[in-house]
């Protein structure tokens, strides 16, 4: 945490430059948050965990800065780092092809697999992804907010709809995604409701959970039967 009274002598500081340097890292903190807040794809913050499950499921690097503290300490690539994460944690270096993630309301499950879905799209041509809830109120209400708050910023262009050869986005907060999908440069995300009947069994057809096109038609079921699935991978 940043001194603001002392010099790096311990000696102290005049008022002015106490208050000039309180100013600088006080306008750095609300610009931050003005980035988060507005285009979370790129500047949001995430809870390590989040690496953890990205390594089980063997997906690709998101965050060049952690890569550059792994390398730093380890002097492993996130790829040495994702197969040291696997053997650790269940003892074989093969990504899992599911995986669930159960906790809390409001614990973060949801956004993860809402900014992954995003940027795996953002990052390879060609992705498609299916986005499942209970039912339709439960995807307008939680999950199609997250996919839509996860897309780059310039996608949501200030809440307009955007209409071209090669993409199609209509969101609104009471209805949702227009036509249950958002296609963006050869990318597309789906959302579905129902996946699962009202207390059926979660472990049915259409209960597992996937990414993209090219790590392979993703599905995101948000709730199974009372538990919440993560990104998970079917090209395996």
């Amino acid at each position: 945490m940043a001194d603001f009274y002392l010099d790096p002598a311990g000696n102290p500081r005049e008022r002015a430059e106490v208050e000039r340097l309180w100013k600088a890292a006080h306008d750095a903190r609300v610009q931050a948050l003005v980035r988060e807040r507005s285009d979370p794809i790129r500047y949001g913050w995430e809870p390590p965990i989040w690496k953890v499950c990205d390594a089980l499921l063997g997906l690709p690097l998101f965050d060049t800065g952690f890569g550059e503290r792994i390398a730093e300490r380890f002097g492993w690539t996130w790829e040495e780092w994702s197969e040291a994460m696997r053997l650790r944690l269940y003892k074989a270096g093969k990504r899992l092809r599911v995986l669930l993630i159960s906790g809390p309301n409001r614990s973060g499950k949801t956004e993860y697999a809402a900014k992954r879905t995003n940027q795996i799209m953002n990052k390879f041509a060609g992705e498609i992804a299916w986005c499942y809830a209970q039912n339709n109120d439960n995807s307008i209400e939680i999950m199609q907010p997250a996919l839509f708050r996860h897309l780059p910023a310039e996608l949501r262009s200030g809440g307009k709809d955007i209409k071209s050869k090669t993409t199609y986005i209509k969101y609104s907060q009471h209805n949702g995604v227009y036509g249950q999908s958002v296609c963006a440069a050869e990318r597309e995300f789906g959302v579905a409701a129902e996946l699962f009947a009202e207390g059926g069994d979660a472990g049915g057809s259409g209960a597992e959970a996937g990414v993209g096109g090219r790590v392979d038609s993703a599905k995101f079921p948000e709730d199974a039967g009372g538990a919440h699935w993560g990104p998970g991978r079917v090209d395996d």
